[in-house]
């Protein structure tokens, strides 16, 4: 009987997993009315694959009738997006409806993951929702990137890793090896999940050291060999990886104090109710502040585990939830060791953002509730203890409530990137496409012009190079770079979006942007002044 009822919860839990996904990927559907978000990495990802179907391989038309082969960015995604293609979607549309499934994927995933190490369905049920209202996992699953397709395969290959030291059967391990070898397909940052597999098996694993060896070896041998198939060619060509090279900051104090901000800023996001602290607070106050709930939080998690131990004693075991607890755990550790690495060392530099961080925001979500959830159910924790993780979990929910909903209300309602209504019924645009087609481009959104109009376009060197190193001379005037000597002979226009331009070259130049902006423009010929932008021609002086 109590089988009977424990299978009957089992079967009610997975019930309610699956329609809370279907629910999710309802969520993508209202909210990408307009189509899924683009920007400039999406811009490459949705090209790439048109260029594929087109038989022209994956990359993008550049400015000079140039092809440029996608280097910077894994190739997973613009493929899979081609294979779509060939069932009869167009890659933009692909893109939205891939969001879909995989939104609800990720759900039922984390859920349903959750509720198998822990039988815990009201905690399964709150992390759900907190993943299906987060502002941050909304927005990148309604975005056209590669994060939704490497996050349902980073959770997969997980799940399957802790099942196969649990039940160490080979199937499992071949497919957890695949699944992460395609994660780093669809993100360069999966390099994370190969090392912290390999940690992972090295510590868990309760087999001869022969036998271990055999094991890393089947996992690396076929995560590493799908990614260095792809890497090897493009190295061998360029002599960088990825597009990428060694090179540590020249100024090491400025990109602190940038990586200090872009952290303040990200991390007080994350905080549930933040939003009613209005005004903000300093940088100084709101650094202190996450710094000390740090502290307590670590030193409450650490306390809670010490006590569980030694109420275990001689009778501790390791079990599928603890895991679980490790790899997630080490992912986390060795996500924030590789950022902090690629953001001093490597060039060219991440910004610190939502986006890049998201992957380690989920891990130690899960690690965090995990961990309370089993050093809380160790049978002496009084009941309400019990659901302090799930109390947790739904204030997080109703924290980050009214931000998810204002998210897919304002996507619904105007959209976002270069599929918003602003950018498709943009009069710039529309001039752009009447321009004469023998005409060069010159932008600084560059990424939107090639997007909504097909039309190569040259990048304002001052953004490219992201230096403020070069004389206050007006655009046109430097002879050196080849799209200003283009712009010089009449042979291009500047096509120029004020509103997004000041806030480019404000990094750069700080509290000198304005001068430097009416410098870079000063004594240009207005060809045309449109409602979102201006289109110039050079003026001899």
């Amino acid at each position: 009987m109590t089988s009977l009822r424990k299978a009957s919860k089992d079967n009610l839990a997975g019930i309610f997993i699956v329609l809370m996904g279907l629910a999710g990927a309802m969520v993508i559907v209202y909210a990408t009315r307009w189509g899924a978000i683009v920007y400039s990495d999406a811009t490459e990802y949705i090209l790439s694959a048109r260029s594929l179907l087109a038989g022209k391989g994956l990359g993008i038309p550049g400015p000079g009738g140039i092809f440029l082969p996608l280097t910077l960015h894994p190739p997973l995604y613009p493929l899979v997006l081609s294979g779509l293609g060939l069932l009869g979607l167009e890659p933009l549309e692909g893109a939205r409806w891939l969001n879909v499934l995989l939104f609800g994927i990720v759900v039922i995933l984390v859920s349903g993951t959750i509720y198998q190490f822990t039988r815990q369905f009201i905690l399964s049920v709150m992390l759900g929702f907190v993943i299906m209202m987060s502002p941050l996992f909304l927005e990148i699953f309604s975005s056209a990137l590669a994060e939704p397709l490497f996050f349902v395969l980073g959770l997969l290959g997980f799940f399957l890793l802790v099942e196969y030291v649990g039940s160490p059967h080979y199937r499992l391990l071949i497919g957890a090896s695949i699944a992460i070898g395609l994660a780093c397909l669809a993100r360069y940052t999966g390099f994370v999940l190969i090392i912290s597999g390999t940690l992972f098996l090295l510590v868990f694993q309760r087999v001869t050291w022969r036998k271990n060896l055999v094991h890393l070896g089947i996992f690396g041998g076929i995560s590493t060999g799908m990614v260095v198939a792809w890497m090897l060619p493009l190295y061998l060509r360029s002599q960088r990886f990825a597009a990428r090279s060694l090179q540590p900051v020249d100024d090491l104090s400025t990109a602190l104090r940038e990586a200090r901000v872009a952290l303040i800023d990200l991390g007080w996001s994350w905080i549930p109710f933040s939003q009613l602290f209005e005004p903000r607070p300093s940088y100084f106050i709101r650094g202190w502040f996450m710094i000390i709930l740090l502290v307590v939080l670590v030193a409450l998690l650490a306390f809670l585990v010490w006590k569980r131990i030694r109420i275990q004693g001689k009778k501790f075991q390791e079990t599928g939830l603890l895991r679980l607890l490790g790899i997630y755990g080490i992912f986390s550790v060795s996500y924030l060791a590789f950022i902090t690495f690629t953001s001093f060392f490597v060039s060219p530099r991440n910004d610190l953002n939502g986006r890049l961080l998201s992957p380690v925001y989920l891990s130690l979500l899960i690690f965090v509730f995990l961990i309370l959830t089993w050093a809380l159910g160790g049978g002496r924790a009084g009941r309400w203890l019990v659901w302090l993780p799930t109390l947790g979990l739904a204030l997080m929910v109703a924290g980050g409530f009214d931000k998810g909903i204002e998210f897919i209300r304002t996507n619904h309602r105007e959209g976002a990137g270069y599929t918003s209504a602003a950018w498709t019924n943009s009069p710039t645009i529309r001039a752009v496409k009447e321009l004469d087609p023998v005409i060069a481009l010159i932008s600084n959104e560059s990424a939107a012009i090639l997007f909504l109009t097909g039309r190569p376009t040259y990048d304002i060197s001052v953004l490219s190079n992201a230096t403020s190193s070069e004389n206050d001379s007006r655009y046109g005037d430097d002879a050196g770079d080849p799209a200003q000597r283009l712009f010089r002979t009449d042979q291009a226009v500047l096509v120029i979006f004020p509103n997004s331009f000041y806030w480019q070259l404000f990094p750069i130049y700080g509290d000198r942007t304005q001068d430097r902006l009416d410098s870079l423009l000063d004594g240009l010929r207005v060809e045309q002044n449109l409602a979102d932008g201006v289109i110039y021609r050079y003026s001899q002086p």
